[in-house]
C-alpha cells in the first residue's frame, strides 16, 4: 500500500485518520511553524514492537526532524529524557542522514497513554524546544486525560 511508503502533508486530515485508526489512539498534528518547521508528511513503522507514528518535518537548510508517537498502555507519563541515538539506528539513517549535523539525539516521554520522540540533528537546547512545543499542543489537544484503568 502506498501508505508504507509515505502519506504527504497536503493529506494531512486523510493521515490522522489512518495513523489514529492504525495506533488507535486520537492522534493529531503538531504544528511545529512557529519554529520554522513544515510537515512533510508521515508513515507508520513499528518500534519495540509495537506500531508507531513517524511524522516527519523539515526546517531551516533542510534539516529533517520526526515526531514520533506510540501508545504506551501503562499510562504512566515521564519526564523528557534525552538520547544520543546510535549510528546504526535504523530508521534514524532514513531520516536524518549523515551530513555536518550534530548526531541525532531524540527527547523521549510518555503523557495521556502516549509515547512521543522527538528526533534530529539539531543542538540539545533546540530540540528540546521543539519537545515542548509537541507536549504543550498535544496537552491542550487531550486537557487533562481522566485516566482509564
Amino acid at each position: 500500500s502506498k501508505h508504507i511508503v509515505e502519506v504527504p502533508a497536503d493529506e494531512e486530515a486523510h493521515l490522522v485518520t489512518w495513523l489514529s485508526r492504525r495506533l488507535d489512539a486520537q492522534l493529531h498534528v503538531p504544528n511545529l511553524r512557529s519554529l520554522g518547521y513544515r510537515l512533510i508528511g508521515g508513515r507508520q513503522t513499528v518500534v519495540a514492537d509495537a506500531p508507531t507514528a513517524m511524522l516527519m518535518y523539515e526546517g531551516p537548510g533542510g534539516t529533517r526532524i520526526s515526531v514520533q508517537l506510540r501508545r504506551m498502555p501503562s499510562n504512566r507519563d515521564t519526564g523528557f529524557r534525552l538520547e544520543t541515538l546510535a549510528p546504526d539506528n535504523r530508521v534514524l539513517q532514513a531520516i536524518h542522514p549523515a551530513v555536518d549535523h550534530p548526531p541525532p539525539m531524540a527527547f523521549y516521554w510518555a503523557d495521556h497513554g502516549l509515547g512521543f520522540a522527538v528526533a534530529g540533528p539539531l543542538a540539545r537546547a533546540q530540540l528540546l524546544e521543539v519537545a515542548r512545543v509537541v507536549f504543550r499542543q498535544y496537552s491542550e489537544f487531550t486537557g487533562p486525560a481522566p485516566r482509564k484503568e
